[in-house]
């Protein structure tokens, strides 16, 4: 695919941003127009030159329809499921997922481009999923805290730390306690957050608390600037939480 550096420059300035990362039920997007995933790393964008194509925030592309040149007028995700690419006189390009009336087409923080049917099952992707990235204020993969250790928020309002009482605690940055695993008193030598998604304390290798959210891979613990402690799927959904949002 060959793509001019001109039309880049235009779509990572272009000012027909959605404020969404989904279409559904007839919603278009218009040319030049775009929707972002909601972490903001990724971009769907309908370009001038009749090519759909999602991209990093870098601009590397990770997916196109490959119908750049052809004059396509409308991009619609439509009420029966079909995500399509039309001209004047028809349709250029489609998902060919009709049937599937009221699917949404989501674009997830992975990078994953996705059609869901109503009971949130998967019809359609791009298959772009990327490997996670932690922040500093995030944790994944097997990543782990040892004894001391804390994760902030981004906005250095709230911390996570393991003490080395073996408690893991959430503090404001003065002092409060806002949640903890009440594990104190048992010794904890790390934190992990795991592959399998579950956030886990151990004693050596023996695990003394959990969240039980194992059997979701990849992912991610965030300490966000709201003051909430978040397990999110890869896909943005949170699986669990410590319920201190605005505490």
């Amino acid at each position: 695919m060959k793509f001019s550096l001109l039309i880049v420059l235009v779509l990572l300035t272009t000012n027909l941003v959605f404020s969404k990362d989904q279409l559904c039920c007839g919603q278009e997007i218009p040319i030049n127009g775009r929707i972002e995933s909601a972490n903001h790393h990724y971009f769907l964008v309908f370009q001038n030159d009749g090519n759909l194509v999602l991209y990093k925030r870098s601009g590397v592309v990770l997916w196109s329809s490959n119908t750049n040149g052809w004059a396509v007028t409308r991009c619609v995700m439509q009420a029966d499921g079909n995500l399509v690419l039309f001209n004047e006189d028809g349709p250029i390009w489609t998902s060919k997922t009709d049937g599937y009336r009221n699917s949404r087409l989501i674009l997830q923080n992975d990078g994953n481009l996705v059609i869901y049917r109503t009971n949130n099952t998967s019809v359609w992707e791009t298959k772009t999923a990327q490997t996670p990235v932690p922040q500093n204020n995030e944790r994944c993969c097997d990543d782990m805290l040892g004894p001391e250790g804390k994760i902030e928020s981004m906005n250095h309002q709230y911390y996570l730390i393991l003490q080395g009482d073996g408690n893991l605690v959430l503090y404001k940055s003065n002092g409060i306690q806002l949640w903890a695993s009440n594990t104190e008193g048992i010794p904890a030598t790390r934190c992990v957050m795991q592959t399998n998604g579950n956030l886990v304390l151990f004693n050596g290798d023996s695990p003394t608390w959990s969240t039980n959210t194992d059997g979701h891979p990849d992912s991610r613990l965030v300490m966000q600037d709201d003051g909430n402690l978040v397990i999110y799927l890869p896909n943005g959904i949170s699986i669990w939480d410590t319920q201190t949002s605005g505490r």
